[in-house]
């Protein structure tokens, strides 16, 4: 009978497989503050999902074709949430994988 412990080939060879089949994430943080723009920013969080509306402008008179709303889907919404969420969901896996010797990308701004 062959064994079936898994030899350090093996366990490679499915750590490069799962990291291969790891799609780009797109994450956001949102802070909103006192002075939030509520009227035209819709947050969901649990869809990942940002609405935006903007009036089109009366000045520019009866023909207007500005385009009043826009939608942006996000893998994930993280509102309000301490650093160390925004690390644990955003960065540690990433992390651990480079500590190993893997490649990874974290891109961040704002």
């Amino acid at each position: 009978k062959k064994s079936k412990t898994s030899s350090p080939y093996s366990k490679l060879k499915s750590h490069l497989y799962q990291m291969v089949k790891a799609p780009i994430k797109v994450i956001i943080r949102t802070r909103p503050t006192t002075n939030f723009a509520g009227k035209n920013l819709k947050i969901d969080e649990q869809s990942g999902r940002v609405d935006v509306n903007i009036p089109k402008s009366e000045a520019q008179g009866f023909v207007n074709h500005q385009q009043e709303n826009w939608s942006f889907k996000f893998d994930k919404i993280l509102q309000n949430v301490p650093q160390e969420v925004v690390f644990d969901i955003t960065a540690k896996d990433i992390l651990a994988n480079c500590l190993e010797g893997y490649s990874g990308t974290i891109f961040c701004y704002g």
